[in-house]
């Protein structure tokens, strides 16, 4: 850790485990939009399933906006990765500690409050609708990759990571 200067943790399945929360807002969504219709059977339900399963793009979008007010009703079923949150708090001060998310804002926010954990991170990056999550975060905070440690569950942005210069080494893959 002595060449390391800010952590990057993602959320989803990393720093909390969110699987049953979102799909039980999910099979709500879908109960009260289509009550006709299964409920995808996948470890994760996401927008691109619904999008999958279900032909009509009103009522994806129609379960969309559902599933997102149903999230908060679900937060008790979100479980955060203690080995991970203790980690951070013990390098809090020496190291600056970044969440690096393409949840949603509204979700995040709502996560951390309920988990009592925002005062964590000295910085929240949403990146939504960005390509590469961490060459985002580095170009912003301006770091070297080198001196950059990354906690991370998808393999795909394990990739990323490691296209932003982020070495292997630096790199901890999270497995919930």
């Amino acid at each position: 850790m002595n060449d390391i200067e800010v952590i990057l943790t993602d959320l989803d399945g990393t720093l909390c485990d969110t699987d049953e929360a979102n799909n039980l807002a999910y099979k709500q969504a879908i109960g009260y939009c289509a009550p006709h219709l299964q409920t995808p059977l996948v470890k994760r339900i996401t927008k691109e399933v619904v999008d999958k399963y279900f032909d009509d793009e009103v009522l994806t979008e129609k379960i969309q906006e559902k599933k997102i007010e149903y999230n908060s009703q679900f937060l008790g079923h979100t479980y955060l990765n203690k080995e991970l949150i203790k980690f951070l708090i013990i390098n809090k001060s020496t190291t600056k500690v970044c969440l690096v998310t393409k949840a949603s804002p509204e979700r995040v926010i709502q996560l951390i409050d309920h988990h009592n954990c925002a005062k964590l991170f000295d910085k929240i990056f949403f990146c939504k609708d960005i390509h590469n999550k961490y060459q985002y975060a580095l170009n912003e905070i301006n770091i070297c990759s080198k001196k950059v440690l990354v906690f991370e569950d998808d393999e795909n942005e394990i990739l990323h990571a490691n296209e932003a210069g982020i070495p292997n080494k630096n790199i901890t893959k999270i497995s919930l």
